[in-house]
């Protein structure tokens, strides 16, 4: 017998149960510690202050070029307690990741060796902010890329890079670690939902006030499309 009631009834049943009985690893939390004072998360985690303050975090490392579109304000703020760092990473397979692995190292290595912790985070902490914390694990630990994934898939099951920085991944293994690409430019603001491609805040406890990293960001559409 057909089913008596009206598509539409049907449908927003269907939108409203979608993904009730999916497996908790396909909605990841907003953050999962992957090594001891390593957090690997999404936006929802960056912009929640109390959270971050509760786990501890000092240190944030926001993996996103559309800010201007989903802001951070709290880590914009005047007050921010947190030392920021902003690259513009859009999570695309034709996006050259690699250039600002070598920054995201320094900024992750400053606040462990501090005694910090730091957040790692994208959109929805999945490919962009994953494939960063697997290069970390990757050039400190000596990791290839399947092993360095493995590592953080074991704390944040929903991660996946999409292909082509896997495969960027796979040549900073063969690489030694080594990226040979030249850095990123020098630009200047203290506003992490500026419209710059690297915003580095300090607060004001920290060493100082205000770094910016990279050209702006009209500037770099020509380089990263």
């Amino acid at each position: 017998m057909a089913n008596s009631k009206p598509r539409g009834m049907l449908l927003v049943r269907a939108i409203n149960n979608y993904g009730k009985d999916a497996p908790a690893s396909l909605y990841p939390d907003a953050m999962n510690e992957i090594l001891p004072g390593l957090f690997l998360g999404s936006w929802d985690a960056a912009r929640d202050t109390d959270a971050l303050r509760a786990a501890g975090i000092t240190h944030v490392l926001t993996l996103m070029r559309e800010l201007a579109l989903y802001k951070l304000d709290n880590l914009a703020a005047p007050d921010c307690p947190f030392t920021t760092l902003h690259l513009p990473i859009i999570d695309g397979a034709a996006f050259k990741l690699l250039p600002y692995v070598p920054r995201c190292i320094e900024f992750i290595d400053a606040a462990l060796s501090g005694g910090g912790k730091v957040l790692v985070h994208c959109f929805q902490g999945v490919s962009r902010s994953a494939s960063v914390v697997a290069a970390y694990l990757m050039a400190k630990r000596g990791l290839a890329r399947d092993e360095a994934l493995e590592l953080v898939r074991a704390a944040r099951p929903a991660i996946q890079p999409n292909l082509g920085f896997m495969k960027q991944l796979d040549e900073f293994y063969k690489a030694n670690y080594v990226v040979v690409i030249a850095p990123v430019a020098v630009s200047t603001t203290a506003d992490v939902n500026a419209d710059v491609d690297v915003v580095e805040y300090v607060p004001p406890a920290g060493t100082g006030r205000v770094k910016a990293l990279a050209a702006a960001y009209r500037q770099s559409t020509a380089a990263h499309p």
